[in-house]
């Protein structure tokens, strides 16, 4: 009987632990209320170290600005740390969203250039039936005598314009 009793002390957890999380929430809400009512920070830090300074021996200790300062630099530092942090978290985020943009833009110009290959394959279809076309039409005209517009083949490259000249 003894050994189980033991396991339930040891599981129960003791009432000052739980009663201690909401005398602290109890202190931070008065310290919150005076921080407010002295108006500011600096204020309540002056009515802290002064009533530290009347009602305790906390400054006849030499080391006591030092760890004070210690408490304050901490603070700071911590702060520091917090803004480094989310201008890190922003410039992270900015820097993916960039990539996403150039993703993005990537993608649509590739589909572009696949659409301009593929129109243009279809187009030098076109061009050459129709250019067999104006050359059936110009020998006519030739034939009838009219002057007109006659191409003049510089190279055989398909790509290359065409250079016109009376005939």
């Amino acid at each position: 009987m003894a050994i189980i009793s033991d396991i339930q002390e040891e599981e129960a957890p003791p009432p000052q632990q739980q009663a201690a999380p909401a005398a602290v929430d109890v202190d931070l809400e008065v310290l919150e209320a005076v921080l407010e009512r002295k108006g500011g920070a600096l204020p309540f830090l002056h009515a802290a170290i002064d009533v530290a300074h009347r009602r305790s021996d906390l400054f006849r200790d030499p080391s006591a600005v030092g760890k004070v300062t210690a408490m304050a630099a901490a603070c700071r530092a911590q702060v520091e740390a917090e803004e480094r942090k989310a201008r890190d978290a922003k410039r992270k985020a900015a820097e993916l969203e960039k990539a996403a943009a150039a993703e993005k833009e990537r993608v649509v110009k590739a589909a572009a250039e696949k659409e301009k290959r593929e129109s243009s394959v279809v187009t030098e279809g076109r061009v050459a039936g129709s250019s067999a076309e104006k050359d059936a039409s110009t020998e006519v005209e030739k034939k009838e005598g009219k002057f007109s517009l006659s191409p003049v083949k510089a190279a055989p490259k398909p790509s290359q314009t065409k250079c016109w000249q009376w005939s």
